[in-house]
Order: C-alpha cells, then structure tokens, then sequence
C-alpha cells in the first residue's frame, strides 16, 4: 500500500520514498509513499520530477491500481531499482492550479444549488 501524503499535507511539494515495485515494462514506479495525487473525482493526475541513483526521470502520469499509486516514466528503469531511494518533486504550479479549480468548482455547484435548485451531477478541473 502506498502512504498517499496528500491526504497529511496538500501542500507538500516534494518528498523522499522508496521504490516498492517497478511495472514489467519498467516505465512506471510505486513508492512506500507519495505526495502525487493520481487523478479522480474529476481532477487530474499530478506531474513531476524524479531523481534515482543521480539520474532525472520525468513522471508524465500517476494512477491507482490494488492501492498503489503508480508514477508513469519518460524512459524506462531497471528492474534493480526496487529497494531503492527516491526524491520526488511536484510540479508545483499545475497541482496548485488544480486544487483552486477544484475548490470553485464546489463553490461554482454550491451557488448552482443554493441559487437556481440545481443539482450537479459532476464536474471535470
């Protein structure tokens, strides 16, 4: 299971992790931990940086799957790289960006109601 550290702190912009597990391909990573959020509810997945043993990789997409949230790479990482540490670093301006239109859209849907007697079914950030 990955520790999902948005829930502790949405502000968190990097964090420190280990690798738990490396997708057969070697293009996507989980951690023990992460602060990427990996998309739902209408709001997209995180993006970001990763450094591994000295080495940048580029996480273009983070998604959930048996309680892991998976980090999608730009290139691939060996097989080996289970067990190791890893600094992680958001994209800090999409996510904020994000978290705003998140919190109008609820505003947004609550003067909707409030307002008008409109139920909203849902809503895409």
């Amino acid at each position: 299971m990955t520790e999902r550290l948005y829930y502790l702190d949405a502000y968190s912009r990097e964090f420190e992790a280990e690798i738990v597990a490396v997708g057969p391909d070697g293009l996507s990573l989980a951690f023990d931990r992460s602060a990427f959020f990996p998309g739902g509810g209408g709001q997209p997945c995180d993006l970001g940086v990763l450094t591994i043993a000295g080495e940048t990789y580029n996480v273009t997409e983070a998604f959930a799957s048996e309680g892991l949230t998976w980090h999608k790479l730009d290139r691939p990482v060996p097989a080996e790289f289970k067990g190791r540490a890893v600094q992680a670093v958001l994209d800090w301006e999409r996510r904020y960006s994000h978290m705003r239109y998140h919190s109008a859209l609820h505003l947004l849907n609550g003067v909707a109601y409030n307002a008008f007697g409109a139920l909203v079914a849902g809503a895409q950030v």
